[in-house]
């Protein structure tokens, strides 16, 4: 089994979910633990409402105590809902934070370092095109049917002020800025000719503004790790940002990031047969 890694910005999201819950900082840290820990046991970065449930341990508890605690994990940051692709129910598919890029390191280290480690790649590769392919499909329904609906109150009132927020979040100004901001922090990278759409696509609200901010100083220093020595960075601002069939990259760095794992943290290879979101369209 995978060690699992839990970075230090991730207590501070803890905590808030142990104050959203009313329970123990212990308590909200051994759901989130479960979480990633069962769902990075089988390469998973995004799962249906069951799933999460079933992931992070909440077993004879009713569907209104499960309700609250899926609410809370979107509160605190730790899931979100991907809003391009539903359950076969029209229910929400969530996305994990972090999971991710941890999977990448994961698989990064058991290439080298385990005989199984070709398969892994292998298998992961196959799970993230599959999650494009689900998305890609999805954004050809009709208008009224893209939309996971929401499990928080919290999540409709960010809907229903995005076309307001989206007007001031996307002077040409702040977009120039951050575009600037990324080519300085890794030289040698350039905008990118779709960089302005995805900007417009993606920052809704004056946070996100800062949220890619606060990304880029992260990937930054995720690169600079002596670990990560081989890596380059994504050589446009276009590709940072990202889209909605290949994922949005800048996400997994919202948070400060997790030392990736040891080559003698070789994954268990023998429950792979995950394939993807129960009942994904």
């Amino acid at each position: 089994m995978a060690r699992t890694n839990i970075e230090e910005g991730a207590f501070r999201r803890v905590s808030k979910l142990a104050g959203l819950m009313g329970c123990s900082d212990r308590e909200a840290l051994g759901t989130v633990a479960y979480l990633w820990s069962d769902s990075q046991d089988i390469l998973a970065f995004q799962g249906t409402r069951e799933q999460i449930a079933e992931w992070c341990h909440l077993f004879n508890m009713s569907d209104d105590e499960i309700t609250k605690w899926i609410s809370s994990l979107e509160r605190a940051r730790i899931i979100s809902i991907e809003n391009d692709i539903t359950d076969k129910n029209g229910g929400p598919i969530f996305r994990i934070h972090g999971n991710e890029i941890q999977i990448e390191n994961m698989v990064s280290y058991s290439v080298r370092a385990s005989k199984g480690g070709k398969a892994l790649k292998k298998k992961w590769k196959e799970k993230k095109r599959l999650g494009a392919s689900l998305k890609h499909s999805s954004s050809t329904l009709p208008e009224n049917e893209k939309q996971a609906p929401s499990t928080t109150k919290h999540y409709k009132s960010k809907q229903n002020n995005s076309k307001q927020n989206n007007t001031n979040t996307n002077a040409p100004e702040i977009f120039s800025e951050l575009s600037a901001f990324y080519r300085d922090t890794f030289p040698g990278t350039t905008t990118g000719p779709s960089a302005k759409a995805r900007f417009a696509d993606q920052v809704r609200e004056p946070e996100d503004v800062e949220l890619i901010r606060r990304a880029i100083v992260h990937y930054s220093e995720f690169l600079k790790h002596d670990a990560n020595s081989w890596r380059k960075p994504k050589t446009s601002f276009e590709t940072f940002l990202g889209t909605k069939s290949s994922g949005f990259f800048w996400k997994d760095f919202v948070d400060p990031p997790a030392l990736p794992l040891s080559p003698s943290a070789a994954p268990d290879l023998s429950d792979l047969n995950w394939t993807g979101p129960e009942g994904a369209s």
